[in-house]
């Protein structure tokens, strides 16, 4: 990776910001909503911090991704928005399905609000 801002960031970032962050958290796997596990892609607080950890006291997600959706596939790049079975039939920008047509700024939106140009 090659930094654009050596001007105001050095290579080894904020030792400070890196510090405190290594301080109280640690890297690990984690559930991303639609995608699945992904391998060291999130900080969460350290042991000893366990009391202050809403996620894990309040740890209720369930997945419930709607059937047919395919964000997933969307944001991983696996499908253009328009391979959905559901895209532009049951869901629209009014009556969205998945999280990628709910924001004029996801994937869907864009898709859609262009789809006569594509």
């Amino acid at each position: 990776m090659k930094n654009l801002y050596v001007s105001a960031v050095s290579d080894e970032g904020n030792k400070t910001a890196v510090g405190v962050i290594h301080k109280y958290f640690d890297i690990t796997d984690d559930y991303w909503r639609g995608i699945g596990t992904i391998k060291n892609s999130a900080l969460n607080l350290k042991q000893e911090y366990h009391n202050f950890d809403a996620g894990s006291i309040f740890n209720e997600y369930e997945d419930n991704s709607p059937k047919g959706c395919k964000c997933k596939d969307v944001i991983l790049g696996r499908i253009n928005p328009a391979d959905c079975p559901l895209f532009g039939k049951m869901c629209t920008p009014l009556n969205a399905v998945g999280p990628c047509m709910v924001s004029t700024e996801g994937a869907c939106g864009i898709w859609y609000k262009n789809r006569e140009a594509l």
